[in-house]
């Protein structure tokens, strides 16, 4: 994802003073709703927060795909069925 994210930058001339890197979105909207940083989030990151603001980036569209993988013969528990139903909903 850096690698994505650090070739975005360089293509559309955008700088980045990176502070800190994490991979716990709770830890990371915390840290941002504490209002001494911003970051790099999705739309459906941002979106159950009123109190943060998307600011759109100039430049080409970041587009990055995300699959969801399963075992082809497995079973789907009732709960796996509804998580792939929710994500669904969302896109």
């Amino acid at each position: 994802m850096r690698r994505i994210i650090d070739t975005f930058f360089f293509e559309n001339n955008i700088s980045a003073n990176v502070l800190i890197e994490a991979d716990d979105l709770l830890s990371l909207l915390g840290i941002v709703a504490a209002g001494n940083v911003g970051s790099l989030l999705s739309r459906m990151a941002v979106s159950k927060h009123p109190d943060l603001s998307l600011v759109p980036l100039d430049g080409k569209q970041l587009c990055i795909n995300y699959g969801i993988l399963w075992l082809k013969q497995g079973h789907l528990s009732s709960a796996a069925k509804a998580f792939l139903t929710h994500i669904q909903s969302q896109t």
